[in-house]
């Protein structure tokens, strides 16, 4: 019996398709390497969506961006981050790393964003010397707008020095720092 090997077959597929920059025989390369276990199934599927996608940039991209997250290349914060940057949408999510178990007392927030989130922020106005500073001006905005800086509470002299606010072309600011206003 003849046996096949990955040599005589790409020997084949060589003879066969004397164009190697053919979409088809590049197809017929990532099936002849998944076979012989020259790439994984994610490398397999990966390149068949830049071949398929390869003239439509913002499908192939999603298509990628599903194949990340069904062989969770990413988590679900990379995955909405991603999905909102391929679309050009304005994304912030507050994310919150804490672990009962592992340690209780330790509960550690941040704040995700992509750039057209801080472009719109820019757009409406928010400014900054880094895009850290344009979403905290952005942040003090909607804390203050949500919590009245009287029911803040510190310990001793801190709430005098520290805790304060101002309007600003219309807009309330609360500040913890002395040098603030």
């Amino acid at each position: 019996m003849f046996k096949q090997t990955y040599e005589k077959e790409l020997k084949k597929l060589d003879k066969k398709y004397p164009y190697k920059d053919s979409k088809e025989y590049k197809e017929l390369l990532v099936e002849l390497n998944f076979k012989y276990k020259k790439i994984d199934e994610y490398t397999k599927f990966k390149q068949l969506i830049e071949l398929e996608y390869s003239d439509n940039e913002k499908e192939r991209e999603l298509k990628l961006l599903e194949l990340d997250k069904k062989f969770q290349k990413i988590d679900q914060l990379e995955y909405e981050k991603r999905l909102n940057d391929i679309n050009k949408n304005p994304w912030a999510k507050i994310h919150f790393n804490y672990n009962e178990e592992e340690d209780p007392g330790n509960i550690q927030t941040e704040i995700v964003y992509n750039e057209y989130f801080i472009k719109k922020l820019q757009e409406q106005g928010y400014i900054g010397n880094s895009n850290d500073d344009i979403v905290q001006s952005w942040l003090s905005q909607v804390f203050a707008a949500n919590v009245d800086p009287s029911d803040l509470n510190f310990d001793g002299e801190m709430s005098k020095t520290f805790v304060k606010s101002k309007t600003i072309d219309g807009k309330k600011i609360v500040g913890w720092q002395e040098n603030f206003f």
